[in-house]
């Protein structure tokens, strides 16, 4: 998909991926859930019943996924697949927890 989409850009053109990722160790993985879900708890303040405590934050998430047929992978992975696509420059530009923006140049 990435290959397809780096046949459309000019030269120097830039491609850039907003996307979620999984750490690349599963104990890593599990802390920045927590971190992530208890942020989220935090934020909403009792406003939103998605979001009311850490297991139904949890269940929303996880139904989330689940329902958008995502499943991410590894941002080391992303960015091999980045370089694999004949991208140059390919550089994180953002990331908080499991989101992440990332891109190169053609």
């Amino acid at each position: 998909m990435v290959r397809e989409a780096v046949k459309h850009l000019r030269p120097s053109g830039w491609f850039l991926n907003a996307d979620l990722v999984v750490a690349e160790h599963a104990d890593v993985e599990r802390r920045v859930q927590e971190v992530r879900v208890a942020g989220i708890v935090r934020r909403a303040g009792g406003q939103d019943g998605r979001f009311l405590d850490a297991t139904a934050t949890r269940a929303f998430l996880d139904d989330l996924e689940a329902s958008e047929g995502d499943r991410p992978i590894t941002l080391q992975r992303d960015l091999l697949i980045l370089r694999g696509a004949g991208l140059d420059r390919v550089e994180v530009y953002w990331k908080e927890y499991r989101e992440v923006v990332y891109g190169g140049v053609i």
